[in-house]
């Protein structure tokens, strides 16, 4: 009787930690496909700044000249 407790008990353990692990591995790739994105959009910004600082720089050259 013991042996089958302690068995039922395991199982359920390792049932745990299995959907445990399965939940944190799709929340981790959900996590990494979002920060993929936001670096993205963040690289798309900083080229966008550059660009504008360049135009700003020009613009400001003929001002002065």
């Amino acid at each position: 009787m013991m042996t089958i407790i302690l068995v039922a008990s395991i199982s359920l353990v390792a049932v745990i930690v299995a959907t445990t692990s399965y939940r944190l591995f799709k929340l981790n790739q959900h996590q990494a496909a979002k920060i993929t994105g936001l670096q993205d959009q963040l690289s798309v910004l900083c080229a966008g700044a550059v660009g504008s600082d360049k135009k700003y720089l020009n613009l400001n050259k003929h001002l002065i000249n």
